[in-house]
């Protein structure tokens, strides 16, 4: 204890005149610097072009399908104690929805309270909400630029030679996630257009898994296109906004110039892609089956701030953690989540 006094500005957790009770070593990394670190540090060895990384790769392949097998067995397991706790035990089937009013409502709507707690300001979210009805629902979409619509006024779009960004977010995250990505577009003439998908951001949220379906999100995408006729647009996907905005291309062919295709896929695979590519491909599918394994065991239980803070190649603040995790304030919110990851 008086050796960690000497140290200046250093704190003492045994001591109760220390104002911080958690000391802070110089040289000592947090949680969120060392993992980024040790990914890239590994990275080397998953390089397929040597020995080694194709032995490294092939036996990530083995190892990730194992825990998919397992995991779809715990999934297994999970579904059909779950059936048999209601029955056993029906008094009790409340405490899994956690609390809220009882029965659920088809629909929930996350409080304006939990966006505001969050900070998204000091995030980089400065943006004004925007929203139009899909099947009666209430999709949420920011639109900032100079074309951008104006009391209820969507005209402003068609047959305008201004860029479009019409950016599709991922799961479990939602329109928070481009918020780096609009503010200097924007600032640079472009408008841009970033939706939240049913279940996700500001959006409306079915409470019953079985609502989401692919479908609904591919109409999510063409009423927003249509009801604020945008025009001359540069489609940005990634993760599953990709599996949504690349089947929906066709629908839009006509307002759709661009395409940026990031981290995503589109199924089905063309055996000649797989045949140049085996390695690649195998180890990019044993990865979305063990995601998808992960969830389905998760389920509403998904913690979806710590996927991030785990899956960023950099360390992001516990502050940007809370805006992601801000949609879904108790699992009664999570359902689409859950659905889209599994």
């Amino acid at each position: 204890r008086n050796t960690l006094r000497g140290y200046r500005g250093l704190k003492c957790r045994h001591c109760r005149h220390c104002p911080d009770p958690r000391p802070k070593v110089e040289g000592m990394m947090e949680r969120a610097e060392w993992i980024p670190q040790l990914k890239a540090a590994l990275k080397p060895l998953f390089d397929r072009r040597t020995v080694a990384g194709l032995i490294v790769t092939l036996s990530y392949i083995w190892c990730t399908l194992l825990c998919v097998f397992w995991l779809q067995v715990v999934a297994l397991v999970k579904s059909y104690a779950v059936v048999v706790f209601k029955h056993l035990f029906p008094f009790l089937e409340k405490t899994l929805w956690g609390p809220g009013p009882w029965p659920p409502p088809e629909v929930l709507r996350t409080p304006e309270e939990c966006f505001d707690a969050a900070g998204l300001d000091a995030a980089g979210y400065p943006f004004e909400p925007n929203y139009i009805e899909v099947n009666g629902l209430r999709v949420h979409y920011v639109d900032e630029g100079m074309a951008k619509a104006k009391s209820g006024d969507h005209s402003a779009g068609l047959g305008s030679d201004q860029q479009t960004f019409l950016f599709l977010h991922g799961e479990p995250s939602w329109s928070f996630l481009y918020r780096k990505m609009i503010v200097p577009l924007s600032r640079a003439g472009h408008r841009c257009v970033a939706p939240d998908f049913i279940g996700f951001g500001r959006s409306d949220k079915y409470t019953s898994m079985q609502s989401y379906t692919h479908e609904l999100h591919m109409e999510t995408v063409k009423q927003l296109v249509e009801q604020l006729n945008l025009t001359n647009i540069t489609l940005v996907v990634q993760d599953w906004g990709g599996l949504v905005g690349l089947s929906v291309l066709p629908a839009l062919d006509s307002r759709i110039a661009r395409l940026v295709i990031m981290n995503t896929g589109l199924p089905p695979l063309q055996m000649a892609h797989f045949l140049k590519y085996p390695v690649g491909i195998l180890s990019g599918i044993s990865s979305f089956l063990g995601w998808r394994s992960f969830a389905r065991v998760a389920g509403r239980m998904l913690p979806v701030g710590q996927i991030f803070r785990s899956d960023c190649a950099r360390p992001i603040s516990s502050d940007v953690i809370k805006c992601y995790d801000a949609p879904f304030p108790s699992k009664r919110y999570r359902a689409g989540a859950a659905v889209s990851s599994g």
